[in-house]
C-alpha cells in the first residue's frame, strides 16, 4: 500500500479552487429556491409526456415525493435524486464556495 501526505494548510475553502478556470457552462440550471426545482421538474415531465404517477413508478418512489417536488415543497433527497434521474435532470452538488465557479 502506498501512502501520501498532502499539506493542505495553505488552502481554505475558497482558495482551494482559486486556480480553476472560470468558463461558463451551457445547459446548466442552478436551483437556489424550491420554485426553481418545481419548474424544471414540471418542464421535464411535460417534455417526456409523463404524469406524477408514471414518474413515481419509474423512479420507484411514492407519488407523494413527485408531487412534493412539483408543489415547491421539501422532498427526501434520495427520492428527489431518483425522480431527477428518471426525468433526465443531472444533479451535481457543490460546496457553497464553488457555486460561483459552476455558473
Amino acid at each position: 500500500m502506498i501512502a501520501a501526505t498532502l499539506d493542505l494548510s495553505a488552502y481554505d475553502r475558497v482558495t482551494a479552487y482559486g486556480d480553476r478556470p472560470l468558463a461558463p457552462a451551457s445547459g446548466l440550471e442552478y436551483f437556489p429556491r424550491p420554485q426553481d426545482v418545481a419548474g424544471s421538474v414540471a418542464a421535464a415531465m411535460g417534455r417526456l409526456g409523463m404524469d406524477a404517477d408514471q414518474v413515481a413508478l419509474a423512479a420507484g418512489v411514492d407519488v407523494y415525493w413527485v408531487r412534493s417536488l412539483m408543489e415547491q415543497e421539501l422532498s427526501d433527497l434520495r427520492d428527489a435524486r431518483r425522480v431527477f434521474a428518471v426525468l433526465g435532470i443531472r444533479t451535481v452538488t457543490y460546496p457553497r464556495e464553488m457555486v460561483a465557479y459552476s455558473l
